[in-house]
């Protein structure tokens, strides 16, 4: 005999599954987590598993310059050899509070302490406005079509999410060439 689960029963005893994973990992690491903001992303190839970091006292101008943990994640990329598959520390710098200088620092930290990846990124002073932690529901919906692919015999249809909003359509062979439709 079958038994149907509710979709929000199903939702809550997934999110519950990732969250223990994760925290057990973050506590073994000596870190508290903010898990009511988990962030699940899963993907062909990729899983992303995070949550930001409590800090008691909020972060200062002196810790943000030096670089300090925001995120600590579980990271599975199936063709990033630099970044190995596991748990890390998501340390950021940037110019104190001078967000609009522009620059940053994102260095995903292993369990050992060792910076196994960095790379510079932007910054942008925060828009002025209400915070939205939950996307909205044309985000949300946006999220679900974000990339995939359907293939017949000799060719496949393809879409890639881009961008707030933004798709790009086509097709390829079988290979994932682009081709003519």
């Amino acid at each position: 005999m079958m038994t149907s689960t509710k979709p929000a029963a199903l939702d809550a005893v997934i999110r519950k599954q990732l969250a223990d994973s994760l925290e057990h990992a973050a506590k073994d690491a000596g870190l508290s987590l903010l898990l009511d903001q988990l962030t699940c992303d899963l993907g062909n190839g990729f899983t992303i598993l995070s949550a930001p970091i409590a800090h008691a006292e909020g972060l200062t101008a002196q810790e943000l310059s030096k670089g300090t943990g925001l995120v600590y994640a579980y990271l599975a990329h199936a063709e990033s050899r630099e970044l190995p598959a596991g748990f890390y520390t998501i340390r950021v710098a940037t110019s104190g509070y001078d967000f609009s200088e522009g620059t940053l620092k994102i260095s995903f930290v292993d369990a050992q302490g060792k910076t196994a990846y960095s790379f510079a990124g932007e910054s942008a002073q925060l828009r002025k406005g209400p915070e939205q932690s939950a996307p909205t529901p044309e985000e949300f919906a946006a999220r679900s079509l974000g990339h995939g692919r359907i293939c017949g015999s000799r060719k496949c249809f393809k879409w890639d999410r881009v961008g707030p909003g933004k798709w790009e359509f086509g097709c390829s062979d079988l290979a994932g060439n682009a081709t003519a439709c």
